[in-house]
């Protein structure tokens, strides 16, 4: 079985760490005494003791609720990991072109400022990709355009005019705003990702261990005596 940095994904341990979601869950319990890494310990050792012993221990409603929170923050950063794997492909694959560097921001530094580049359009509604020069980016929604001092529904860059643009999310000036190339890329709706998400982490493949990794514990669902999973045991 392949292991998730050979399937092109970063290594899972830091992008759950610095993941919203999850930091957010963290928080809200007690930072001190817990980590990702405890929570997950926690569950698969919950999970392995109801599978394969008698359960002698009820949880409370609010420890039961509290594995609940874990999971779905657990989830959504394992989801948006997949789509930001996604997403640096489709950059590494010139998919997304650069359409403009940001020259200035306005207001809420959700308007930017910019000149095109010829051949490249975009349009209000358009899905986008808002780089920064460390690898950082956001996904943002063009929500209006100006273009030569009137609103527009669609600007086609000719590398000398100047374009306005109001995003859903806030940047910074010298960023890129790369425009999908592929049609069915651009998604006229509001994006997943609208959080920044900081510069990948490369790391080495391990090419022995399939299981996630967290740090230098290693988390997979105990077998049963066959040596096959506790499928029964799921059911």
């Amino acid at each position: 079985m392949p292991t998730i940095p050979q399937l092109g994904l970063q290594t899972p341990d830091q992008f759950i760490i610095r993941h919203g979601a999850v930091s957010s869950f963290i928080a809200e319990k007690q930072p001190d005494s817990s980590s990702a890494e405890h929570e997950l310990d926690a569950f698969i050792e919950l999970r392995n003791e109801a599978a394969h012993t008698k359960v002698e221990n009820l949880l409370a409603v609010d420890a039961i609720g509290n594995i609940g929170r874990f999971l779905v923050a657990l989830g959504n950063a394992l989801a948006d990991m997949v789509s930001d794997a996604v997403i640096r492909r489709h950059i590494e694959s010139k998919k997304y072109a650069p359409f403009m560097q940001i020259s200035n921001t306005y207001g809420d530094r959700s308007i930017v400022v910019g000149i095109p580049g010829a051949g490249l359009r975009i349009r209000v509604g358009h899905e986008v990709v808002v780089l920064r020069g460390d690898g950082a980016y956001q996904m943002a929604l063009v929500e209006e355009i100006q273009l030569n001092d009137a609103p527009s529904n669609e600007a086609l860059g000719d590398g000398t005019t100047e374009v306005g643009i109001r995003l859903n999310v806030r940047s910074s000036q010298n960023a890129q705003i790369l425009v999908c190339r592929v049609p069915s890329l651009g998604l006229a709706q509001p994006p997943v990702l609208t959080e920044l998400v900081p510069p990948r982490i490369e790391s080495e493949p391990d090419t022995e261990a399939a299981e996630i990794t967290f740090g230098t514990a290693s988390h997979d669902l105990d077998d049963d005596e066959s040596g096959a999973a506790g499928d029964t045991a799921d059911q």
